[in-house]
């Protein structure tokens, strides 16, 4: 059995998957921990054109875009969005990296506010709705967003987004790419030293011949 660490493994020899392996525990250890998890995108696509509503008497509706800017008074409904964020880390083991868990929980509530300048919010019609008067709208809304989708439900999955709010989980962040890496590198290491021992095979005793026979 000779030692030698200029064995090739996977094109490179040996001895230098010690190094990659290192270098790359080094960086996945040196990442910062991710920050930020995006909302479901399901969620996020509610609201891509907001829906306007104006006065009818004692009453609301709904207002189109094109003629929002004309009507008086006009609000635009949105929403207003509560966000949770965690972190979790798996399988960090001493020296090697570990994985991280995001997960972000999101709440919704409409809200309804002042639309353009061709009109000045007074007492009779403020810029901002009160919570009775977006209670009164709500059902507009939902209407106004079941017709516009394609499929009918759009303003039915806003309920549902307005009760029990959005969740969303991953583990695909950069860093779990590089611990993912620096895990793999380190089995190629140990793999790698075994084969810094290995006994030399027939094949590398008729390799050699033949490079000393030319």
């Amino acid at each position: 059995m000779n030692f030698n660490p200029t064995r090739r493994v996977l094109l490179l020899p040996a001895w230098s998957w010690l190094v990659v392996s290192a270098v790359l525990i080094g960086l996945a250890n040196a990442l910062p921990m991710p920050t930020e998890i995006e909302e479901p995108n399901y969620a996020a696509a509610i609201f891509e054109q907001p829906v306007f509503i104006t006065r009818d008497g004692d009453d609301y509706r709904v207002v189109q875009r094109d003629a929002a800017r004309e009507t008086i008074p006009v609000w635009a409904v949105g929403r207003s969005v509560t966000k949770r964020f965690s972190v979790e880390r798996y399988a960090d083991l001493g020296v090697l990296p570990g994985f991280y868990l995001l997960s972000g929980h999101w709440e919704y509530t409409l809200h309804v506010s002042h639309f353009g300048k061709h009109w000045e919010p007074d007492e009779q019609h403020p810029a901002r709705l009160a919570s009775t008067d977006v209670e009164q709208i709500q059902p507009l809304v939902v209407a106004e967003l079941n017709q516009r989708s394609a499929d009918g439900n759009l303003g039915d999955r806003f309920t549902d987004v307005l009760q029990n709010g959005s969740d969303r989980a991953t583990w695909l962040v950069y860093q779990n790419l590089l611990s993912g890496l620096a895990w793999l590198s380190v089995l190629m290491a140990i793999v790698a030293v075994l084969c810094m021992f290995r006994p030399d095979s027939a094949s590398d005793d008729v390799v050699d011949t033949e490079s000393d026979q030319a």
